[in-house]
């Protein structure tokens, strides 16, 4: 089975534990996080503190939106953090895996 172009030269990296300050729904499901600290350099299209979670990017499905977000949502409330493993060959630096702390 060939790689999908959009996940042949992902270069999938940690935030490291973040505090997240903000999670914006878009409209298919997919969404933004926003930590209190900035990602890394290539995080560019929404800010150097946001990634996306994109359904169809990075090998996420959109029941694994939905699981992450259900965990994002989760970190906001009880003011845990989050590590976000995303890629970072991009500028909208999509993630992958999440865990909560």
């Amino acid at each position: 089975m060939a790689l999908a172009a959009s996940h042949a030269t992902a270069a999938n990296v940690w935030t490291g534990y973040k505090a997240l300050t903000e999670v914006q729904v878009l409209e298919d499901g997919s969404f933004l996080l926003t930590f209190s600290s900035a990602i890394g350099a290539p995080c560019s299209v929404a800010g150097p503190s946001t990634l996306y979670i994109l359904i169809g990017s990075n090998y996420v499905t959109a029941d694994g939106a939905k699981a992450m977000l259900g965990t994002a949502l989760t970190a906001l409330a009880a003011g845990k953090s989050l590590n976000v493993m995303y890629d970072n060959s991009t500028s909208y630096c999509s993630g992958r895996y999440m865990r909560i702390q």
